[in-house]
This record gives structure tokens, C-alpha cells and sequence, in this order.
């Protein structure tokens, strides 16, 4: 299985980095394991940071999400 997902600000909708955003990443994340998902892929839209930075944060938050899921 392969999930995608992107993540979204609060205020007004943007696409912002994973875990950044009102998205429940965490949920995905779990829900993920527990489907034995092999991929979990990160939409990277437009942000308001550059592209690099933007994909670079969401790979940390993403990384400390799945670290503390084990």
C-alpha cells in the first residue's frame, strides 16, 4: 500500500510543511502501520518557504513522527 498525504495551515488553508499544519499526521502514521504500508509519500506543494527548506522540515517532523511511533 501507498499513502499520500500533504498537510494544511490553520488560518487559512495554505499548504504548509507536514506537521506543520492541522492535518493529523500522526493518525495517518499509525493508521499507516497498522495497514503494512509500504510508502509514505509527501506531497510537497507550493509553501510559503523555499522548496528545499520545505521539504527538509517536512522530513524531520516526519522522522520524529514515525521515531515515536516506533
Amino acid at each position: 500500500m501507498v499513502w499520500n498525504s500533504q498537510d494544511m495551515e490553520k488560518t487559512n488553508k495554505d499548504f504548509t510543511e507536514i506537521g506543520n499544519g492541522t492535518t493529523d499526521i500522526d493518525g495517518i502514521v499509525s493508521a499507516a502501520k497498522s495497514a503494512e504500508t509500504k510508502w509514505l509519500i509527501v506531497e510537497q506543494d507550493e509553501c510559503k518557504k523555499d522548496p528545499i527548506e520545505s521539504v527538509k522540515i517536512s522530513l524531520k517532523n516526519l522522522k520524529k513522527i514515525t521515531l515515536m511511533k516506533g
